[in-house]
């Protein structure tokens, strides 16, 4: 068993590695050493199914892909920074979450295959989001007003989660508020821009997420009454996401956990 977080610079002086440190100094040293396993001891039992704020009946994760861990991450998950585990994926060794409070907890293990049929593992949830519509007239139109505004984003180093494109109308999200202006100014004076801020995104992930059963009916079943601004499947296959309002993310979330994680076959053991 070893720390990492405190650390040395260049020169000698004592620093310390920021957030995921000692996770990064684990799977490090796990890589060059070929271990069978990575523990990484925290304050928590292990990985649960969502935010115990927003939902308290969640569910603790036995199994996780390296991949579904990315995605949680990505979307906003807290209890990984899937960058420091690198070394420990690029040789295939499985990571363990343990709880150094609770050492009789069997944790969560992250690791390259996903367990068992495609299911929703968990829901993630990212604040702070933007909703961005940018739309032109065809006769104004100079060129792809997709091709504009995907460009202005990459040159400010933004990427959004979800998109939906058509030939005269852009709907994305963002979760840089404070690039709005300049992605506005950028674009010219012949594409009208509205924003609507107060958003989440919240991100259903599952390996293979395009292969659960019935999960579109299950989400617009669950989550009838609250509007839903944007929706899309990840690139990745491996999340679902959708903008709703800020003040429905608590339903939202609620909803979506009865209907397609408790509803579905058992991930593991409940939460306390």
């Amino acid at each position: 068993m070893l720390g990492g977080f405190i650390a040395s610079d260049g020169k000698g002086n004592a620093t310390t590695l920021g957030r995921g440190g000692s996770d990064f100094t684990a799977a490090i040293v796990g890589a060059a050493l070929g271990a069978n396993r990575v523990e990484i001891w925290t304050d928590v039992d292990a990985i649960r199914t969502t935010d115990p704020r927003l939902y308290p009946e969640t569910q603790y994760i036995d199994v996780l892909s390296f991949q579904e861990a990315e995605e949680l991450a990505h979307f906003g998950a807290k209890v990984l920074h899937l960058a420091t585990l690198l070394p420990a994926l690029e040789k295939n060794i499985p990571v363990f979450v343990l709880n150094s409070r609770n050492v009789k907890h069997p944790g969560t293990q992250v690791r390259a295959e996903s367990d068992g049929e495609p299911r929703v593992k968990a829901i993630a949830v990212k604040r702070g989001i933007t909703l961005l519509e940018a739309s032109t007239q065809r006769s104004l139109r100079r060129a792809s007003l997709a091709s504009d505004i995907f460009i202005t984003l990459e040159k400010l180093g933004c990427v959004p989660d979800v998109a939906s494109v058509s030939d005269t109308t852009v709907l994305l999200s963002l979760d840089r508020a404070e690039l709005v202006p300049r992605v506005c100014s950028a674009l010219g004076p012949y594409i009208q821009v509205h924003t609507e801020a107060s958003k989440v995104l919240i991100s259903l992930v599952a390996e293979n997420i395009r292969e659960v059963p019935g999960l579109s009916a299950d989400v617009f079943a669950a989550l009838e009454g609250i509007t839903v601004e944007l929706i899309g499947q990840g690139s990745s296959r491996r999340s679902l996401s959708l903008v709703i309002n800020e003040s429905d993310a608590v339903e939202a979330v609620k909803r979506l956990h009865v209907a397609v994680v408790n509803n579905r076959e058992e991930l593991a053991f409940v939460a306390d």
